[in-house]
């Protein structure tokens, strides 16, 4: 029987816009023989299966791909064939692997790494100004009208001798 040292899981869900999130599954792992030794290299066929539960006898999520390994070592991107939109992410989700002819591996708890998990909204107070005339540049509150680092817009500079006079840069030289 295969034995799986796992290298290591890492859960990525990379946000392509606030309104949608693509969901897939970085996973890496050395496959080895019954004798802890990597596997010969050479192309696997491996079942992915994702449980709501450690001991649940069926799985909510399954995909098969065939793995190119090389000294025992692998990498998968889980999603790509069969979309996890079905897979509830919020709970606890465990990943257990079949490798042809063998028997499901033991499952594994997976985790999300630091940042990787679609960031939560902010709080009403971190986006908004305390002066109604003020709007949030990144993390500043300014007076578009008036602020020569962001006339008008975000991020607009007035050049050098100019000034932000209602939203426009204008030259602040007094013409006699």
């Amino acid at each position: 029987m295969r034995a799986l040292l796992i290298l290591s899981v890492c859960l990525i869900l990379s946000g392509v816009s606030h309104a949608q999130v693509t969901r897939t599954l970085s996973y890496q792992g050395v496959l080895t023989t019954g004798d802890n030794q990597p596997v010969e290299d050479g192309s696997y066929q491996f079942t992915f299966r994702l449980y709501d539960a450690v001991d649940a006898s069926s799985a909510v999520w399954t995909e098969v791909q065939s793995v190119d390994t090389e000294w025992g070592t692998y990498g998968v991107v889980l999603g790509l064939i069969e979309p996890l939109t079905v897979v509830d992410f919020g709970n606890p989700v465990w990943l257990g692997i079949t490798v042809d002819p063998d028997s499901e591996m033991p499952r594994q708890l997976l985790t999300s790494v630091p940042y990787a998990r679609a960031p939560e909204p902010a709080p009403a107070a971190a986006t908004s100004c305390a002066m109604e005339y003020q709007t949030r540049c990144g993390i500043d509150c300014v007076d578009l009208s008036a602020d020569e680092n962001h006339c008008g817009s975000c991020g607009f500079q007035c050049a050098s001798g100019e000034s932000c006079i209602d939203g426009t840069c204008q030259s602040s030289e007094v013409v006699p």
